[in-house]
C-alpha cells in the first residue's frame, strides 16, 4: 500500500515531470547545434537550402499545434509524451545509420526536421497540460521550476553540442537519442 502512495505523491509527479522536461530540452539544445552542423559542415548545403531545412523544423508546429493541444486535452498526456519521445528518436537512429553507412543526405535532414517539428507540436501542449495537473495548487512555483529546468537543460544541450568539432556528431546524436529515451520513461 505504501508503494502505491509513493508513485502518486506530488514530489514524484513533479520529479518525473521535470526529468521529462529536462530530457526533451537537452535534446532540443543538442538539436539547435547539431542540425546546422550536419547541414553546413557535413552536407555543405547552400544558404537557401539551409533556410528551407530550418523551416522543416518549425512549420509542422505552426500547422499542428492546435491539433496537438486538442489531443493533449483528451488523452493521458503521460502516454502521449512517452510516444512523442520515442517517435522523436526514430529519425535520430536513421541519421546515425545514414552517417555510418554513408547515405546521409539533405532530403534525410528535411525528413528529420519534419518529424521533429511534428513531435514538438504534440509535446509542447501535452507538457503544458500535464504541468497544470501536477502543480497541486502551486502553479506559479511549478511553472518557475519548469522554466528553470527548460532553459538550463537547453543551454546544457547547446553547450554539449558545441563539442561536435572535438567529439564528432555521432556521439552527440547518440546522447540526443538517449536523452529522449530517458524522457519516454
Amino acid at each position: 500500500m505504501k508503494q502505491s502512495s509513493l508513485k502518486t505523491s506530488p514530489f514524484n509527479n513533479l520529479f518525473f515531470y521535470m526529468v521529462g522536461q529536462a530530457s526533451w530540452y537537452l535534446s532540443q539544445g543538442l538539436q539547435m547545434v547539431l542540425f546546422p552542423t550536419i547541414l553546413i559542415l557535413i552536407l555543405e548545403v547552400s544558404p537557401s537550402n539551409y533556410g528551407l531545412a530550418q523551416v522543416s523544423l518549425l512549420a509542422p508546429s505552426i500547422f499542428l499545434i492546435v491539433l496537438g493541444g486538442t489531443i493533449a486535452d483528451r488523452t493521458d498526456t503521460r502516454i502521449l509524451l512517452c510516444f512523442v519521445h520515442l517517435m522523436a528518436t526514430a529519425p535520430l537512429f536513421l541519421i546515425l545509420f545514414a552517417i555510418y553507412f554513408n547515405f546521409l543526405s539533405y532530403e534525410l535532414m528535411i525528413f528529420y526536421g519534419l518529424i521533429m517539428g511534428c513531435a514538438s507540436a504534440f509535446a509542447l501542449p501535452s507538457r503544458e497540460s500535464l504541468l497544470t495537473s501536477i502543480s497541486q495548487g502551486e502553479i506559479q512555483r511549478t511553472v518557475t521550476i519548469a522554466m528553470i529546468t527548460q532553459f538550463s537543460f537547453q543551454l546544457i544541450g547547446m553547450s554539449v553540442g558545441g563539442l561536435a568539432d572535438n567529439l564528432g556528431v555521432l556521439p552527440l546524436i547518440i546522447a540526443q537519442s538517449f536523452s529522449l529515451i530517458v524522457g519516454a520513461y
